[in-house]
């Protein structure tokens, strides 16, 4: 049985070898009578459930593509995180309408171009539809922005439009969108990509440190920027050369994302200090 408590989560109740539980707390001294109802003593304390906007993602029934994306890319333990995200999730139907292959292309190459193209619809912070204003651009974890257009009681994300808003979970929200979000800065995803293939970044889980490697013919100066999941920008340096080493150890464990930039292309990587 499920009883939905006043905290507004349920707890399960069951019963086992003639003993009651609560989830998975034992009732040890039951029907303890008071004036205003009845008390039972349990061996454990009960703690809430979390619901993270990947868990709104893999229990929908219209989300299973972005599901498999999400897992594949290697980012649902990170959206799983304390955040806080807000997701513009697309549906189904929005990863079917996408030109035959592509999404099958993109899932051979899972950390690189998918996860680029998602990490276009998480914005760092919650934001509420109240939130949005008509005209406001937003910077994604990606590091491009997106549009919002509020009109006619209608919110749209660039082009695609927002069907179902404010699915509020425990490290966010999801919005549920139409069509899958194109990355409209034209240095993005092929640039982006261009440069994503010259670095590499180890070791990643991290513990004090990362070893940044640039494998290009020419010397150029790389800008990069740490951010932390909520968009916080950390640290901010350049570099000349294919070698740089960021230093972590008074970074707190969690997921960040550096930021790299060079001669107008962009690249984006995810690390973990553990």
């Amino acid at each position: 049985q499920m009883i939905e408590t006043l905290q507004g989560k349920k707890v399960k109740v069951k019963i086992m070898d003639g003993k009651v539980y609560i989830n998975d707390a034992m009732v040890t001294v039951a029907d303890v009578m008071a004036d205003n109802g009845v008390v039972h003593v349990i061996d454990a304390v009960l703690l809430p459930p979390t619901t993270t906007v990947v868990d709104i993602i893999v229990n929908s029934e219209d989300h299973n593509t972005l599901e498999a994306a999400v897992i594949a890319a290697e980012l649902a333990d990170d959206l799983a995180g304390e955040g806080p995200f807000t997701v513009f999730a697309p549906t189904d139907d929005a990863f079917a309408a996408l030109p035959e292959g592509t999404v099958e292309a993109l899932l051979e190459d899972p950390t690189g171009d998918l996860a680029q193209i998602l990490l276009y619809h998480v914005v760092a912070g919650k934001a509420m539809s109240t939130d949005l204003s008509d005209g406001q651009m937003i910077e994604t974890l990606q590091g491009a922005n997106i549009k919002v257009t509020k009109m006619k009681g209608e919110i749209h994300i660039n082009d695609a439009k927002v069907i179902i808003a404010d699915i509020l979970t425990d490290n966010g929200v999801v919005h549920v969108i139409d069509a899958v979000l194109s990355i409209p800065d034209p240095t993005s995803i092929g640039a982006n990509l261009k440069l994503s293939q010259q670095i590499s970044v180890s070791p990643n889980p991290a513990t004090s440190y990362v070893n940044i490697s640039v494998n290009n013919n020419n010397v150029e100066l790389v800008d990069l920027s740490l951010i932390d999941a909520s968009g916080v920008v950390l640290f901010n340096d350049a570099f000349y050369g294919d070698n740089y080493t960021l230093e972590l150890s008074s970074f707190n464990k969690g997921l960040y994302f550096i930021i790299f930039k060079k001669n107008g292309e962009k690249s984006v990587k995810k690390i973990i200090k553990r």
